[in-house]
Formats: C-alpha cells, sequence, structure tokens
C-alpha cells in the first residue's frame, strides 16, 4: 500500500531500498552514488546523517560503527538506474543552483534531505493508507522478520543489519524466530503424519524410524 501510494514521488525510492536492504534513517540518506556497486550488485554503507539543535545536518559514522556491504537484488539495480537517469535530468534543469553532494536520496537542488522530515512525510503517507503509527523505521523491522521467516541465518540477517552482534538481533526478533521454529515442527509433524490411518503406512514409518536407531 505504502509503494502504490508514493510511486511515481520522491518517497517510492527510498521506501524501497529500505524495504530491500533494511538500512536504517541515516544511512538511508547518507548513500551516495559512489556506494552503489551495480556491477557487482552491491551498497556500500559507511555513513548516516543526523539532524542535531548543536550541529544541524551533518554526516557521521553508522551507528554500530561498523563499514558493512549490503548485497542488493536485481530489481533494486534496475531501479536505482531509473532513479539516477531522473535525478540526472533533475540536476541539468537546475544548473548551477544545483547542490551536487552525490547524494541518491536529496531535496530537489542536490541538498541533504533532513531525517526529520522524511519522518514526518513518511507518517503522512502510511496515515493517508491507514497505517497510522507505522513509521519508516517498522520498514527495517518487517525487512529482518521476513528475512528470517524465509530462512536467513541469524549471523546473515545481523551482519545486514549492521548490528553489533547476533545477539542484538535474537533479544530484537525472537518472535519472527519463534515462527520459524513453529512453522519447522508443523511441516515434521505434517511429513510424519500424513499417510496415519491408511494401510498402516505410519506405523510402518515409526517402525523404520525405531529400527534405524
Amino acid at each position: 500500500m505504502l509503494l502504490e501510494a508514493t510511486r511515481n514521488t520522491r518517497l517510492e525510492m527510498p521506501i524501497v531500498l529500505a524495504a530491500m536492504t533494511g538500512v536504517r534513517r541515516g544511512e538511508l540518506l547518507a548513500i551516495k552514488w559512489q556506494d552503489v556497486d551495480f556491477e557487482r550488485k552491491r551498497l556500500v554503507v559507511s555513513e548516516s546523517l543526523e539532524e542535531t539543535k548543536a550541529f544541524g545536518l551533518r554526516f557521521k559514522a553508522p551507528k554500530s560503527g561498523k563499514v558493512r556491504v549490503i548485497p542488493i537484488a536485481d530489481a533494486l539495480v534496475g531501479a536505482l538506474s531509473v532513479h539516477k537517469a531522473k535525478q540526472n535530468e533533475e540536476r541539468l534543469r537546475q544548473g548551477p543552483a544545483y547542490a551536487d553532494q552525490g547524494l541518491v536520496f536529496c531535496n530537489e537542488d542536490g541538498s541533504p534531505w533532513p531525517p526529520d522530515t522524511l519522518t514526518k512525510q513518511f507518517a503522512s503517507v502510511a496515515k493517508r493508507v491507514g497505517m497510522k503509527g507505522f513509521r519508516l523505521h517498522d520498514v527495517r523491522h518487517c525487512f529482518a522478520s521476513i528475512s528470517l521467516k524465509q530462512g536467513t541465518s541469524v549471523k546473515e540477517v545481523s551482519e545486514l543489519l549492521g548490528h553489533s552482534s547476533p545477539l542484538v538481533t535474537l533479544s530484537t526478533y525472537a518472535h519472527a524466530m519463534e515462527g520459524v521454529a513453529r512453522e519447522a515442527v508443523n511441516r515434521l509433524a505434517d511429513s510424519l503424519l500424513s499417510d496415519r490411518g491408511r494401510d498402516g503406512a505410519s506405523v510402518r514409518k515409526c517402525e523404520k524410524l525405531t529400527a534405524a536407531r
């Protein structure tokens, strides 16, 4: 619903990239084109954009302090290519007025996109489509939960999210892991009991399992 509501707007690509990589808001707004490797299909996260009363907008190291490399899907590579072409057209139209800092996501004049402004714009769209209270950071949570439920290891998800350790990932997404475990035991039960009551097949399965011990 969010993607449909933001289609062909400035919010579409930031939401797409956040949903497909799990990057934090500040990291999203600090990505530069030099960080996008189209050939190797990967994204380097090395900075984060923050806004404070004392310093205003400034770039700093990511929350974990680690530089990380995130693989990106073919579909995202294509979408970023289209986005870059549109941005180039915008830069040419504005000429000298464009403050080019090489940012993938920025204001119309090329200047950094304030994090709080993005948050408010996202909240407005979420409310409009009936998702009031759904935050931009929740897109990151969705990425993590879905990745875990699809079988990605905790260690890999932890590295993708930039957590300090897999323990942080485990404690944050224990609910998702419980769902994976439940699905696994249900599949096993279905497999073992699917023939129950038909020609004694389930009994023979148990006998074979016992004999194998």
